[in-house]
């Protein structure tokens, strides 16, 4: 007879219910186990025998002082009751009233009775507690109480039930660790080989997460491929065009100069716009493809800047005097100084200033101006490619996405707050320095 696919041996359902079971078992086994060491049946018999043979050569009426000294002779406790069981006569700590029976859960899993009880005649009860031996240890578990013992069970139980889960979740924590490291860095899950083999629910979702990642990847790849081939193939029709407005300017009648000169201004800042987003186009799939624009060397930071801040000349700047060295991508990093720059002179307002500092946690860069500001809730959307907030300025809305993907290339953080006086807004960027 064919088992169900779900009850196979190799599954982990299985797995999981068989160690349930065998955890189970081995509760119930301890529980028998300390039972039988908590329960001290020779005692008991030798109590019982003890206390008929002292009903027998017990006279029928007793004074206390007799039965004080019965108690002595047999080194135990003693109690008359009557019929109604109350109590008559005591030697020793015995309760007012006749204890009654054990129930039958008691008599199952709990410790046995320290007393026995002998029938005496007129309807009278003895009871029999012997005492023990001076330097007799009690057995094992019986003085801590069944209660103690169960609560000792189960932090042991627990304790020794930790490997084992551990082990059949082990491989889980490892595929959890290989999809974080997958969205954090791309590319494909690098999955083991062991970690793909197997017919158990892990190994099934391994593959199927392999098998995701690949054509994730895939997808991804023919994304990029095909943005960077169309902003490649936009270059030739507007090379042309532009070369057309240049060829057809001595063509056009004198007196019509003065207007088709605007129109070819016109014309052509929309063409350097088109040509600038293409150039974002392509450089944003070179950087989500984690391919380097430029080899990667060892800059000074604050000469770079102060290179560039000769193109502003309106920004105050702030420079430490000494070199502020990373390692870097001089383009990639010039080009996130532009479009700081650039967004704070076109959406902010004067005075916009730019601060670089260096310590041994790292290099912060930070460009405030005296704007209105940027909302709470949008400082995580400007971020995002082609989001522009004010649709009166001219953009493309591609600049800061494209100064987060720069920072995150370079091991880097960015950040939006308010100004210095709570005003405006001010762009931080902390890169590690070297």
């Amino acid at each position: 007879m064919k088992l169900p696919a779900r009850l196979s041996g190799n599954r982990l359902f299985v797995r999981f219910y068989l160690s349930l079971l065998g955890g189970l078992l081995l509760f119930a086994l301890s529980i028998v186990l300390l039972f039988q060491l908590t329960r001290d049946d020779a005692h008991i018999a030798r109590q019982r025998m003890a206390a008929e043979q002292l009903a027998l050569d017990m006279p029928q009426t007793l004074s206390p002082a007799q039965l004080r000294r019965l108690a002595r002779q047999n080194r135990a406790e003693l109690g008359i009751y009557d019929a109604q069981g109350k109590r008559l006569l005591a030697a020793g700590r015995m309760p007012p009233q006749l204890p009654p029976p054990p129930g039958w859960l008691r008599q199952l899993v709990g410790p046995p009775q320290r007393h026995v009880t002998v029938a005496l005649g007129q309807g009278q009860t003895l009871v029999y507690r012997a005492r023990r031996k001076p330097g007799t240890a009690a057995p094992l578990m019986t003085e801590l109480g069944f209660g103690a013992g169960v609560l000792l069970l189960l932090v042991i139980m627990g304790v020794a039930a930790y490997p084992l889960t551990q082990r059949l979740t082990r491989r889980l924590e490892r595929l959890g660790e290989q999809v974080t490291r997958w969205g954090q860095q791309g590319g494909q899950l690098q999955l083991s080989a062991g970690e793909l083999t197997g017919n158990d629910e892990i190994a099934m979702l391994a593959r199927q997460l392999d098998q995701a990642s690949r054509q994730i990847d895939q997808l991804l790849a023919a994304h990029r491929l095909l943005l960077a081939h169309a902003s490649h193939e936009l270059r030739t029709p507007l090379t042309r065009i532009r070369l057309q407005l240049e060829m057809i300017q001595p063509l056009i009648d004198p007196a019509q100069q003065p207007a088709y000169a605007r129109r070819e201004q016109a014309m052509t800042r929309d063409l350097a716009e088109l040509n600038r987003l293409i150039d974002g186009l392509l450089l944003s799939s070179r950087l989500d493809a984690g391919q380097p624009v430029e080899p990667v060397v060892r800059l000074d930071l604050a000469a770079l800047i102060a290179q560039e801040m000769t193109h502003y000349p309106q920004v105050a700047t702030s420079l430490p005097a000494s070199a502020v060295w990373l390692s870097g991508q001089a383009d990639l990093l010039r080009r996130l100084l532009r479009n700081l720059l650039d967004n704070a002179l076109r959406h902010g307002a004067p005075p916009v200033t730019l601060h670089l500092t260096n310590d041994k946690q790292a290099i912060t860069l930070s460009v405030c101006d005296q704007g209105k500001g940027i909302a709470l809730a949008q400082r995580d959307r400007i971020f995002e490619p082609f989001i522009r907030l004010d649709q009166n300025v001219a953009g493309s809305g591609l600049g800061l996405s494209l100064v987060r993907k720069i920072v995150q290339a370079h091991g880097g953080s960015i950040e939006v707050t308010c100004g210095p006086q709570q005003t405006g807004s001010c762009f931080v960027v902390s890169l590690p320095g070297c």
